[in-house]
C-alpha cells in the first residue's frame, strides 16, 4: 500500500501514482487527516503486508517510510542501500 504525508505537493502525488503502476498488486490511497494508526487500520481491511509513506522535502517526495504491519501495528522497516 502506497500513500503520502499528510499534505502532499502535486509532484508528490504524481511520484505516488507513478511508484503505484511501476509495483504489481500495489494500493494507493488518499491519506487526508489519517493517523498512522488509522493507515494501519486500512492497511488490515485491504489486506496489505507493508506500507510505503512518501513524505516531502522542499516541496518534492524527499523521504521514504516503509513500515510493516505486525499485529494491526505499524513496525518501521530500516532502510536497506
Amino acid at each position: 500500500m502506497i500513500t503520502t504525508s499528510r499534505r502532499p505537493t502535486r509532484p508528490i502525488r504524481t511520484f505516488c501514482k507513478d511508484l503505484s503502476h511501476t509495483f504489481p498488486k500495489t494500493i494507493r490511497i488518499n491519506r487526508g487527516k489519517s493517523s498512522l494508526s488509522d493507515l494501519a487500520e486500512k492497511a488490515m481491511e485491504l489486506g496489505a503486508e507493508k506500507l510505503l509513506i512518501i513524505d516531502r522535502w522542499k516541496g518534492g517526495p524527499g523521504k521514504m517510510e516503509l513500515f510493516e504491519l505486525e499485529g494491526g501495528k505499524l513496525k518501521p522497516l530500516p532502510p536497506l542501500i
